[in-house]
């Protein structure tokens, strides 16, 4: 099972990876390198989350949800970064993907948000969208080496 997306404007150079667990649950954690941690220009944190049905034990997804993820995680990047948000992180595990984003604004997403939620209706059992001030990419550093 692949830790990389397939998307076209990335590659793996672009991405580092880790893996761990807590328990029985196994995570992965996907980040940019080459950010600029934290970018002043970028203090709002937007996540786009998918929760995912899975019979894995370690709450990984299965590899149709992960081609599934994949294709909207290539959209996602691309469009974020129209709204000068880029994506920055992904967080994989415990039936859920969540898409971690840094842009100047979020107030884009009064209009796009609800676009991204309706147009992957059938992708996972759940998502949602939030956004948040995170001048310091305290998300971002949580979730890196």
């Amino acid at each position: 099972m692949a830790l990389m997306s397939n998307f076209s404007d990335s590659t793996d150079a672009d991405w580092s990876l880790a893996e761990f667990e807590v328990g029985e649950l196994t995570y992965w954690t996907r980040w940019r390198p080459q950010s600029v941690i934290p970018h002043p220009d970028r203090p709002s944190r937007i996540i786009v989350k998918f929760i995912y049905s899975t019979d894995r034990a370690d709450g990984l997804p299965s590899d149709e949800t992960i081609e599934e993820l994949d294709a909207v995680e290539g959209v996602l990047a691309r469009e974020l970064a129209e709204f000068g948000a880029d994506l920055v992180l992904v967080l994989t595990g415990n039936s859920a993907r969540e898409f971690i984003a840094y842009g100047p604004s979020a107030e884009f997403l009064d209009g796009y948000g609800p676009t991204i939620l309706a147009r992957w209706a059938e992708v996972g059992i759940g998502r949602g969208i939030e956004a948040g001030n995170d001048p310091n990419w305290e998300s971002f550093q949580r979730f890196t080496p």
